[in-house]
């Protein structure tokens, strides 16, 4: 029997067993027939069909498996103080008949583990009961403490055997988990005592495994930032780095015309201020901003045409589109203003007015949204 007991100071310890049963009785004699053996009830009085075996009452996620793989003949009560499992071979158990099978289940570690500081004691049972007036020939207890334990000192209450200490590697270890091996022959119902396992263990080990798993994202990201920025091509492409940097200048185009069009609101703010406030200076500061403003970004514009001209782009043309349809929507603007300034000095009614600037502003409007619509194609 080999039992498996592994530690995790997440909150859980996992146990397994796996048993190589022999029944010791008188040898069959004779063939084996399954038809007879299920027929007649009374036959194969001495043969082993199923036997109890008792686990931990805190005992959860119970499974009964062999080399085939999961045994479903078997019935799992839940008592007060124990879970009671009956177990059930694939086969009945006759003399000199042998079965291999295995029998684990998760148990929370607060009940079993205790801390003071970085000391920690595990309390378990060094064997468990597998059958009633069972007669253990060889076992092996494997205990798999957290990754980074140290100063392990096992206390026990009667004499085993300890092996060589081993490590064990699983999901995000780095330097192995330590492994201890324990070993004791010929045992019974009354070796089912507890055995206490005394180890050191720094609580910042903990945080680990979460910064590795953070850790390997992080360098994945990064890797794919940097592939997908980096060309590792051999031969340069004309084609793919002439439409590389049309598309950087077109983005240039966009950002000026509307910083452009950006001025014109600017410059209508300031001519509403100045139809309040009647006070010539605002309106020609705003109208000085306008043309110097206007003036620089037009040659940036103009300039950035020339460029994709000399690409070869037909979206020089559209530009040159916007150039044009910008110098109406700039007299329109100053237009506005110059009316502003004769209803301020009382030379034009105030309807009329009103009525000239809502044209103004109507095919202003209209220039604006034939830009917007040739900046959606480029």
């Amino acid at each position: 029997m080999t039992r498996l007991i592994e530690v995790s100071h997440w909150g859980n310890i996992a146990v397994e067993e796996t048993i190589d049963l022999k029944h010791c009785g008188a040898v069959l004699k004779g063939p084996f027939s399954r038809y007879d053996y299920q027929r007649q009830p009374d036959s194969g009085i001495s043969s082993v069909k199923s036997f109890k075996t008792i686990l931990p009452a805190a005992a959860q996620d119970v499974y009964y498996r062999d080399d085939i793989g999961n045994i479903s003949t078997s019935h799992l009560v839940v008592l007060d103080d124990s879970v009671e499992m009956e177990v059930r071979p694939r086969f009945p158990l006759f003399g000199g008949w042998k079965t291999h099978y295995v029998i684990g289940y998760n148990l929370p570690s607060y009940e079993y583990l205790y801390n003071f500081g970085d000391q920690y004691a595990l309390k378990m049972r060094f064997m468990d009961h597998v059958f009633d007036d069972q007669v253990i020939d060889d076992l092996t207890v494997k205990l798999i403490l957290p990754e980074g334990a140290r100063n392990i000192h096992l206390d026990t209450p009667y004499r085993i055997n300890r092996q060589a200490d081993e490590l064990h590697y699983t999901y995000l270890d780095t330097f192995g988990r330590p492994v201890i091996t324990a070993h004791k022959s010929n045992l019974v119902e009354q070796h089912i005592q507890d055995i206490v396992i005394h180890y050191t263990f720094n609580k910042v080990l903990m945080l680990q495994e979460p910064l590795l798993v953070v850790g390997a994202f992080y360098i994945l990201f990064f890797t794919v930032i940097i592939y997908v920025r980096l060309d590792f091509s051999i031969t340069k492409d004309p084609a793919a780095e002439a439409r590389m940097k049309v598309a950087s200048i077109t983005e240039q185009v966009l950002t000026l015309v509307n910083k452009r069009l950006g001025l014109y609101r600017h410059f209508e703010e300031a001519v509403n201020k100045y139809k309040q406030s009647r006070d010539i200076g605002t309106l020609n500061s705003g109208r000085k901003t306008l043309e110097t403003e206007h003036r620089g970004l037009s040659s940036d514009i103009a300039s950035l045409q020339s460029k994709l001209k000399a690409e070869g782009s037909d979206l020089a043309e559209k530009v040159a589109e916007i150039q044009k349809l910008d110098c109406q929507v700039k007299d329109l603007a100053l237009k506005a203003s110059q009316e502003a300034e004769r209803l301020v000095a009382g030379k034009v009614k105030k309807d009329a007015y009103i009525e000239n600037d809502k044209h103004l502003s109507s095919k202003r409007q209209d220039l604006v949204s034939r830009i917007d619509a040739i900046l959606d194609t480029l």
